[in-house]
């Protein structure tokens, strides 16, 4: 049975050709880029194309208001080289008003060359369509509306004054002008109103396009890229500056690992669409909380997770230590707390040390994460510690300070590492007493 779209569904298309999606203007760094671009390659052109005409003009027997018509369009072309000049150097808002100014001019030097030839039959008219194009696609639906707006209103408002008699027609060429357009005032106004409903059109269906286009980006970058890579990669790749064949580096950063206490017996007892409900509750949660802590979640181990500081946002050993056993202190309360009476707890187990992070894997499927001696050594102080607690190693008890407050765990012999490791728990803050790292 065919599902036939409900009303709310095409409100919501009829809007994505009229309005934005998300209203965000072009970037300023863009803008400074487009204003070289109009200078350096933009005005040079236009310069090139007036001495052309100027030959033409010499060589040929024109009215004078041609040459009336060029000096007009040679005075925006040297105040739309002014503006894109001085445009680094202005502030963001005088940044944006220059965008501005430079498609008004682009399209009023355009529309003098229009109107010199004749408006209803020069095919000037396509560079409003291109101008509109452009502006859509590579600044924003503000700038792209203003160009809709202004090239359509200045192609209108010539048009019903050339068939009106108030202004003379096609006044740069040296005959009079007859054609049918003109002497048959109803086909002139069938003609302009079909040019002007092009421009529309066109104007709707390219911010159709550019819409449909950012929800999928968005949709790739947030809802896919979001569940598999850190938010500062997520942030690199909306701006196409993700690479992801970069080499691994070597760094310092504080590892956590957490697990479940209680959680597999508990799965034992109930259904395993219940189990996979309930651990998405727990794992939403603390991840919501890492978020907010600036953790990058690494991976998902059973009713466990592996989380670590310092990558890709860089964070001093300190700072990273300090995040990372608070956010331990707050996942082991919130667990409990999130299903009240099914006796969960979490243990947590923190070390800092160097690894290598980066991408790992192939060009077929890859994981950003870390390796080294020092996940290990994380992964081993979760195993040995307690339930509700918080246990840390060493290097990182020092860099804690007076911070936290500390019980000595004794030398733990972890497994797969040779040497044994000096523990501590983390209790509260110093108030309560115990270990001090000063």
């Amino acid at each position: 049975m065919m599902n036939v779209p409900s009303a709310k569904n095409w409100k919501t298309v009829l809007a994505e050709f009229f309005t934005p999606i998300g209203a965000e203007h072009a970037k300023i760094q863009r803008l400074v880029r487009a204003s070289r671009l109009r200078l350096f390659v933009v005005f040079p052109l236009f310069l090139v194309t007036y001495f052309s005409m100027r030959i033409s003009l010499a060589h040929a027997r024109m009215p004078s208001v041609s040459e009336t018509l060029l000096a007009v369009w040679l005075g925006l072309f040297v105040v739309y080289g002014i503006i894109n000049l001085v445009t680094g150097w202005l502030p963001d808002r005088g940044k944006r008003l220059a965008l501005y100014l430079s498609i008004f001019i682009e399209l009023g030097t355009n529309h003098i060359v229009l109107y010199g030839s004749g408006t209803l039959l020069s095919n000037s008219v396509l560079n409003v369509i291109i101008v509109i194009a452009v502006y859509r696609v590579f600044f924003d639906y503000y700038s792209s509306i203003f160009a809709a707006i202004i090239g359509g209103g200045l192609f209108l408002v010539t048009a019903l004054c050339e068939l009106g008699g108030l202004i003379p027609v096609a006044p740069g060429l040296p005959h009079e002008l007859m054609h049918a357009f003109y002497a048959n005032p109803d086909v002139g106004i069938t003609v302009v109103e079909g040019v002007v409903l092009e421009i529309i059109i066109v104007f709707l269906v390219i911010n159709f396009g550019m819409n449909q286009s950012l929800k999928l980006h968005r949709y790739i970058t947030y809802s896919v890229l979001r569940r598999y890579l850190p938010m500062e990669l997520v942030k690199k790749a909306e701006h196409g500056e993700l690479s992801l064949d970069a080499p691994p580096e070597r760094m310092i950063v504080t590892v956590m690992f957490t697990d479940i206490v209680g959680f597999t017996p508990l799965s034992e007892r109930m259904g395993a669409q219940a189990v996979g409900e309930l651990l998405n509750r727990i794992l939403s949660s603390c991840s919501r909380i890492a978020e907010q802590y600036n953790a990058t979640i690494d991976k998902y181990i059973g009713d466990g997770m592996m989380l670590f500081f310092g990558a890709p946002l860089p964070m001093t050993e300190a700072e990273q230590a300090k995040r990372c056993v608070d956010l331990g202190l707050r996942l082991v309360k919130e667990v409990p707390a999130i299903e009240p009476g099914m006796g969960l707890n979490l243990r947590v187990g923190i070390n800092t040390g160097e690894v290598v992070v980066g991408n790992f894997g192939s060009d077929v499927r890859s994981d950003y994460t870390i390796i080294g001696p020092a996940v290990n050594i994380a992964s081993r102080l979760e195993a040995l510690s307690r339930p509700g607690n918080v246990l840390v190693s060493k290097s990182t008890a020092r860099l804690l300070k007076s911070d936290f407050s500390l019980e000595p765990a004794g030398q733990l012999k972890l497994k797969g590492v040779s040497e044994p490791v000096e523990g501590f728990f983390v209790t509260t803050r110093p108030e309560s007493g115990g270990v001090v790292f000063s």
